[in-house]
């Protein structure tokens, strides 16, 4: 059965993830890996993946990591009978400890899992690999490397660079502590980690750059804080809007020569 597109109409979605260097290989002896350097957050681009038209089961494992926190190994692994719906929540089989938590369930998340498990059943995982996808005796559930691809995929389909899954996660919790302004403590439940201290070294491993620069231009009469580029086209758009996607309109005066 074909997979049913699905066009998102509009998003509110706060952060993105974006690293300039990327690569799936492994790094030579010696050498740091790129998980050791700074994760630098941009929003536009997260915008541009999600609201991209895709198959549901693409939006859901690009949804997954962004909206919930998961690990690209857990989107693997999640079942339809791990979703409750009655109680918003939703099972995690945490691909470190290897046992289920519980997590809330992101109402957008839940639309769409709602309309996907219909479809395919009330048991079983959520992502099945192709038949033609691999040889006989491997996992039925999507593997890592295909959920890579199809983050991939759609990030060269939006035409932005291409972000791995795992910064999904790093999002979330950008979203969730410097954009939102919730606590640390809520953080460490829902990403899992084993101590606050764990918490804090993660999220000291994020940048997110509009907020950053947010906070170097408080208190600056600064040319660059003009009218929003993005003014006419935006549905909210407010006089002197300051709002978290603002992109300023630079304004260039011409100097008037003396008569």
């Amino acid at each position: 059965m074909d997979e049913e597109e699905i066009k998102i109409l509009a998003w509110s979605v706060q952060a993105v993830c974006f690293c300039k260097k990327f690569t799936f290989k492994k790094p030579k002896h010696g050498q740091p890996s790129q998980g050791e350097g700074k994760i630098i957050v941009y929003r536009a681009y997260f915008m541009r993946l999600l609201a991209q038209p895709k198959p549901l089961r693409d939006q859901l494992t690009i949804e997954l990591p962004t909206l919930m926190g998961f690990r690209t190994g857990e989107v693997c692994t999640a079942k339809k009978e791990h979703v409750d719906f009655e109680k918003g929540d939703m099972q995690v089989l945490d691909s470190k400890k290897r046992r289920l938590y519980v997590v809330p369930l992101h109402p957008q998340v839940a639309k769409h899992l709602d309309k996907h498990i219909k479809r395919l059943g009330n048991e079983g995982f959520l992502f099945f690999r192709s038949r033609a996808s691999g040889p006989k005796g491997k996992e039925p559930h999507l593997s890592e490397s295909q959920i890579q691809r199809i983050w991939r995929k759609w990030c060269e389909v939006a035409d932005i660079p291409v972000m791995p899954p795992r910064y999904g996660r790093a999002y979330f919790a950008v979203d969730w502590h410097i954009v939102k302004r919730k606590s640390l403590y809520g953080l460490m439940a829902i990403l899992r980690h084993e101590s606050m201290d764990a918490t804090q070294k993660y999220l000291a491993k994020i940048v997110s750059y509009e907020d950053v620069k947010q906070e170097f231009n408080e208190g600056i009469d600064s040319p660059f804080r003009t009218k929003c580029a993005q003014a006419n086209a935006c549905p909210l758009s407010t006089n002197d809007c300051r709002c978290r996607m603002f992109t300023p309109q630079i304004m260039v005066k011409k100097h008037e020569q003396p008569c």
